[in-house]
């Protein structure tokens, strides 16, 4: 589970087709060392004369600039004392907190709960109690982040296999990764996760160069949170700068208490097919007052502010002033601008490359001449449908704001015109989601999404689904499935006309259709639900497979996939928790929980395996199964 691959292809071959894809639970690329002084940065972030981290004495939280997630002294089973990262809890904060001490030319890092030096043995971990195995730490500023690596050697502290979840073990790699100081001042402040809507209570103005801006939750947060991908944690400017222009941006209401502040960047964070330097944004890392640089590339000005919850103060509002450099291009927000307005736009800056339309919860950014061919949507119409079909995924996920867990995300899902992969690296992919963004290749999917909304978009309610799939429950060879749950409700949801899927003729002799292909598949003696070779058409399989899952969803309500979203979301899976056989037999579980029934049966009427341990679970929480056959439930 831990090296799978980071991109979500579609590769459309008629309106239903399927991707190539992997979740991942690893470190998107552009993060796994964004900058170290033992590995080759050719992307390093700008930072201005006094600014970034400052590495002084004191407690501190010390937070993967990757994950989010805190360095953690962890007792194991076995009674050993493990180092490895985890989300910031209540009853894990005292093993959260660190004491740093200058020592020499370097410093010493010390467990406060457990009284012991942060120490290099065989892995990274705590000294014995004798203290004798004392090690001496090199702490370097890294732009708003620092490296800790062992005195005297290359290695530095990183997330072993860059992994995600709770419980991956902290190891020394030449490969050093980012970490972030928080200074601990009051050790009784809950930093539990907190609602940041600051796209709602932002101000955009491209044609004053004038931003009012509150900060995001850190997108990491977020997506740990959702169990998936990234959103954008940035703020659109609407400004188009030149590569070798000179900008200059005036910041007011800083805070410069700890490491979350303000990062300009040109051109935005993306999970592009293939990373190139012509893909990866230029990142400056901003200052109260005056800010002056100069642009490496061609791309649109964007913002990212955002708080962690892990400063002395929550970060308040900014204003942002940009006092040269940057011209605005067609832009469009929800809400604010008029449909005059947006034709005045048009005609006003017409020789602009891009264009941008931006609403609560999702941003479309297109060439200005795809736009053109496509149409000229209407801003408002295209935002409205795609956050109706956002509305109806937060349905589906169990976001109906109940609690701070089960919130609507607030950041927003990035439509881009993808014009830096080429057609074969994309593999004539139709269209894509990955980190940040959903992908739209030239010449497809941004001329056609761009079009009036139509009731069988099966392509932006399939692609909306995959950032909304929790990793969790999605092993290999259900991925492309399991983001159908989504889809399927959206259609229903519409009322749309559109033949469902399930219901298309597939097989070779145009007699079956995928219905009637699962009800042969059930018919066999022997099934294997992991196994594409055990379906009757193994082509078919990933629509088979959606048969199970949508029984469940007719059988037993939508209200069953919110709960058990629900439950992954409070009890998500920890880094020794996780693999493929692990992690179906966690989803029988929590299926049946969710349901409050015995699915074991049906589950292995299906064939997924179900082994002992899990049936004896689901018997001790006395569940009765369900009086119908569920695999008889009709779609």
């Amino acid at each position: 589970m831990r090296w799978r691959s980071w991109l979500l292809i579609l590769a459309l071959c008629d309106a239903h087709a399927a991707s190539r894809y992997y979740a991942p639970v690893t470190f998107y690329p552009h993060d796994a060392v964004r900058i170290s002084r033992f590995a080759s940065t050719p992307g390093a972030m700008q930072v201005p004369y006094g600014a970034g981290a400052k590495v002084e004495e004191g407690e501190f939280y010390i937070v993967s600039n990757a994950s989010f997630k805190l360095l953690t002294a962890q007792v194991q089973r076995d009674g050993t004392i493990a180092l490895v990262q985890a989300k910031w809890t209540p009853e894990l904060a005292a093993s959260q907190i660190w004491t740093v001490d200058k020592e020499g030319s370097g410093f010493r890092l010390y467990s406060k709960l457990f009284g012991r030096y942060l120490t290099l043995g065989a892995r990274v971990g705590l000294e014995a109690a004798s203290g004798e195995a004392r090690q001496n730490w090199s702490i370097e500023a890294d732009a708003n982040a620092v490296t800790i690596a062992a005195t005297g050697t290359k290695t530095g502290l990183a997330i072993e296999h860059h992994a995600l979840r709770d419980g991956a073990y902290i190891e020394v790699n030449a490969q050093a990764g980012q970490w972030r100081l928080y200074k601990v001042g009051n050790e009784t402040v809950d930093h539990a996760y907190r609602t940041l809507d600051a796209g709602a209570r932002s101000t955009y103005d491209n044609v004053a160069k004038r931003y009012h801006l509150n900060a995001f939750a850190p997108d990491a947060i977020e997506a740990d949170r959702l169990g998936g991908f990234r959103w954008t944690d940035y703020h659109p400017s609407g400004l188009y700068v030149s590569k070798g222009e000179s900008v200059v941006i005036d910041v007011t209401g800083l805070s410069d208490d700890g490491p979350d502040g303000l990062v300009v960047m040109i051109g935005n964070k993306n999970g592009f097919y293939k990373r190139q330097p012509a893909g990866d944004p230029q990142m400056i890392l901003a200052t109260e007052g005056r800010n002056a640089f100069v642009a490496s590339r061609d791309g649109l000005l964007y913002f990212e502010y955002v708080d962690s919850g892990f400063n002395e103060r929550p970060r308040q509002s900014i204003d942002v002033s940009v006092r040269e450099g940057g011209r605005p291009v067609p832009f469009y927000i929800e809400g604010v601008t008029t449909s005059v307005e947006w034709r005045a736009m048009l005609q006003r800056y017409a020789d602009a490359p891009l264009i941008e339309m931006v609403g609560r919860r999702t941003m479309f950014t297109v060439a200005r001449a795809m736009y053109d061919k496509a149409g000229a949507a209407d801003p408002a119409t295209l935002l409205g449908y795609v956050e109706r079909i956002m509305s109806y995924h937060d349905e589906v996920s169990g976001l109906d704001g109940s609690s701070a867990l089960d919130m609507p995300s607030p950041l927003r899902v990035h439509f881009m015109q993808d014009a830096i992969s080429t057609h074969a690296e994309l593999q004539s992919a139709y269209m894509y989601a990955t980190y940040y963004m959903i992908g739209l290749p030239m010449n497809s999917a941004a001329e056609t999404v761009l079009k009036v909304p139509k009731a069988d978009q099966w392509g932006v309610w399939h692609e909306l689904g995959h950032m909304y799939q929790q990793w969790d429950w999605t092993w290999p060879g259900v991925t492309e499935t399991t983001v159908n749950i989504y889809s399927l409700h959206a259609l229903q949801r519409l009322g749309a006309p559109m033949m469902s899927p399930l219901l298309q003729v597939v097989d070779a002799r145009g007699r079956k259709n995928r219905l009637e292909l699962a009800g042969q598949y059930l018919a066999q003696p022997s099934r294997n639900f992991l196994d594409d070779a055990s379906f009757p058409v193994p082509s078919e399989a990933l629509w088979i497979r959606l048969v199970m899952y949508e029984q469940l969803r007719r059988a037993l309500g939508d209200g069953f996939y919110a709960r058990l979203h629900k439950l992954y979301r409070r009890q998500p899976l920890t880094e020794g928790e996780g693999g493929d056989r692990s992690e179906v037999q966690t989803f029988v579980l929590r299926a049946c929980v969710a349901a409050n029934f015995d699915l074991t049966d049906f589950f292995a009427r299906w064939g997924l395996p179900v082994d002992a341990a899990t049936r004896a679970a689901v018997g001790r929480a006395r569940l009765k199964a369900p009086e119908e056959d569920l695999t008889r439930v009709r779609i």
